[in-house]
């Protein structure tokens, strides 16, 4: 409300009210109770009224008319923080629009629903990184994000509107007849264990040597079948994979044989990504760690290159926006394949757009499926479901001489087949954040494989075909890697602790 300088009062039964004028000229009238309490105050400035009346809000209401037609009107609570505005037609009475506006607990502006007579017909969704607005997100009437918007220090940095594609390539490498490939599904499993044996052949259209172990490696990538990908000359070399995580082990000569120069720290917002948890660089070991005759450590991918992304902090938080904004700089930036061994309990618009955005630009992404034992994959790896060219991960364990899936793992939730696959993720062996080698479980630990093998897949196609584009590629990459996965038989029960 505003302040005037006051030089008449006039008293009435109910209390009183005043007049008064303020510095730029406008008439002020303010009512009063009998103790004392504004009820209302009516502003007038030449052809225009403006009156504040008291809420059930504990603020007051709005109302703006001019040459006596009501125009517009909003609600205010205590804070004086608009929490919805109305327009009118010209008659003062039909709604053209009602914004209603959604707050955080620094009153920082989390949405905006636009509503006409015909319901809400756009949402507004508001993110914010260390405390500053990073990133806008449009959706539609059917909850479609139609652009997204993104910030840096106040400043509009990029305007995308993403799309999700479909994937049909115009043409398709040949299949040999003779590799087996799945024609099951499994609401607990999905399509099964990856075989990067199997979606090679699929790729060259050829079947590649079974060969024995060419050096000793963690079970992990030995039950993938990495070791023949690498006998074939498939390493993932000319593929950039992205580890959006808590960055990774920079005096780890292991972790940073093939590192990109586009590695960033999204925390700190600077160029330092030396982790400060231990989980990325357990996650960048499975991609693509170099061989180390010491140990059993090497990346299923280590001929690719790695573009470190550190989202996570030190203790393996991050927000969903600022997630996104990694996916969106790792798909700007060259990325072929994403990882993200992460997840949350609820979906998340920005981080949907994202993917569809990387979808868009024929980007994998293989996301961890959750360790709850839920019957559906966590967010944001549920959006494999919609968002083409990602892939949910569930974890498997060895039972005997069999894999089964572990009890920790999500399950697929689906009798609809969509891109879910299952890969080790039990007892998995990685570097920390201070060289040292450790063991680990979880379905973060499965997703790399997965990643690792898309990195490697992308190759053998790229390489037979590089007539290919970007999204052809990423297409038959997850159709190769998905329908040469082999259905599970047993459902097992983790005997270790699990980590996200």
């Amino acid at each position: 409300m505003l302040n005037a300088n006051f030089f008449y009062k006039v008293n009435t039964s109910q209390g009183y009210e005043l007049l008064g004028y303020t510095s730029n000229g406008w008439m002020v009238e303010n009512f009063y109770n009998a103790s004392g309490a504004l009820l209302e105050q009516d502003v007038f400035a030449g052809n225009s009224e403006a009156k504040f009346i008291t809420n059930a809000q504990g603020g007051y209401t709005e109302s703006l008319y001019v040459n006596g037609v009501l125009t517009e009107s909003g609600i205010f609570n205590a804070g004086n923080v608009l929490l919805s505005l109305t327009q009118y037609a010209a008659n003062g009475h039909a709604v053209i629009e009602t914004d209603t506006f959604n707050y955080n607990s620094r009153n920082q502006l989390t949405s905006e629903i636009r509503a006409n007579a015909n319901g809400v017909f756009e949402t507004e969704t508001f993110t914010y990184s260390n405390n500053q607005l990073s990133a806008v997100i449009h959706s539609n009437a059917g909850g479609v994000v139609t652009e997204i918007d993104y910030y840096s220090n106040g400043h509009l940095t990029q305007v995308i509107h993403p799309v999700t594609p479909t994937k049909s390539p115009a043409t398709a490498p040949a299949t040999n007849p003779s590799t087996p490939v799945s024609t099951g599904w499994s609401s607990t499993s999905g399509f099964g264990e990856i075989s990067v044996l199997k979606a090679l052949d699929l790729a060259t259209g050829q079947t590649l040597a079974d060969a024995a172990p060419a050096q000793p490696v963690e079970w992990g990538i030995s039950s993938a079948k990495f070791q023949d990908a690498w006998a074939a000359g498939f390493t993932g070399k000319g593929v950039v994979i992205a580890d959006i995580d808590t960055g990774v082990d920079l005096n780890n000569a292991a972790l940073t044989h093939n590192l990109s120069q586009y590695d960033w720290n999204f925390v700190g917002d600077n160029a330092n990504v030396q982790d400060d948890n231990g989980h990325g660089s357990f996650t960048a070991s499975e991609l693509a760690a170099a061989a180390n005759s010491s140990n059993n450590v090497v990346g299923g991918a280590y001929g690719a290159q790695m573009m470190i992304l550190k989202a996570l902090d030190a203790s393996g938080s991050g927000s969903g926006g600022t997630i996104a904004i990694a996916i969106t700089y790792a798909v700007n930036h060259g990325a072929n394949v994403i990882n993200m061994s992460l997840g949350g309990a609820s979906p998340d618009a920005t981080l949907q757009a994202a993917l569809q955005y990387a979808a868009s630009q024929g980007v994998v992404v293989a996301i961890a499926a959750g360790n709850s034992g839920a019957n559906s994959p966590a967010y944001p790896a549920a959006y494999a479901q919609t968002v083409s060219d990602v892939i949910a991960v569930g974890a498997t364990q060895q039972s005997g001489s069999s894999l089964s899936l572990a009890g920790f793992s999500n399950h697929a939730g689906s009798a609809t087949p969509y891109s879910f696959v299952d890969a080790p993720g039990v007892n998995l062996q990685g570097y920390n954040n201070n060289g040292q080698v450790v063991t680990d479980s979880g379905t973060s630990m499965a997703t790399p494989l997965v990643a690792a093998e898309a990195a490697v897949v992308e190759q053998a196609i790229a390489t037979a075909h590089p007539e290919y584009s970007a999204a052809q590629i990423a297409a038959l990459a997850v159709s190769d890697i998905t329908q040469s996965a082999t259905a599970l038989s047993l459902i097992g029960v983790a005997s270790t602790p699990a980590h996200a």
